[in-house]
């Protein structure tokens, strides 16, 4: 129903940032998109297994054309195939959240998907003017900090810095 109101009956000139906890259902989110994204600056999305079961990101993207920056949960968010998404030239910023799921029984599991969703991030041709990525979580707890010591990271780091992607935790 709030879905409704926000999409049908709702005008909100000023909305310039949204958070989405959970995906509705079939096209729920696209209404979003197509009557406020034009106006969009800023989307995060929540920490929800539902974000895993549904590309949200590509949707996102592509009905947000002037979207600075996009923030997501890593280990909850399915991680779209680069070739699968345009050109996001306004998008300059990207905030990680780390925060550790039961789905994965592996660790290499875990980290296909990690370099899945870095290699997006790394995509010239997604991302051509990528700036920053901003990774959230609780470090002190070893949420970033195992991974930013782990051997795979290192060759995912050597890549932002060599894009010239400033890594900010």
């Amino acid at each position: 129903m709030l879905m409704y109101q926000l999409c049908q009956r709702w005008q909100l000139p000023a909305l310039s940032h949204i958070v989405v906890d959970l995906p509705q259902p079939g096209q729920g989110l696209n209404c979003l998109w197509d009557r406020y994204g034009t106006q969009l600056e800023s989307v995060e999305f929540g920490r929800s297994l539902r974000f895993f079961m549904i590309d949200v990101i590509r949707p996102c993207l592509q009905g947000c054309p002037n979207l600075k920056e996009l923030n997501y949960y890593i280990l909850f968010t399915y991680a779209p195939l680069p070739k699968d998404i345009p050109p996001c030239p306004s998008v300059t910023s990207l905030g990680l959240s780390f925060s550790r799921s039961e789905i994965f029984d592996d660790e290499n599991q875990m980290w296909d998907l990690i370099e899945a969703h870095f290699d997006l991030v790394l995509s010239t041709e997604v991302f051509p003017n990528i700036k920053k990525v901003r990774l959230y979580g609780d470090y002190h707890v070893g949420d970033w900090e195992s991974m930013l010591s782990h051997t795979r990271f290192e060759q995912i780091e050597g890549a932002l810095r060599e894009r010239g992607v400033e890594i900010e935790t």
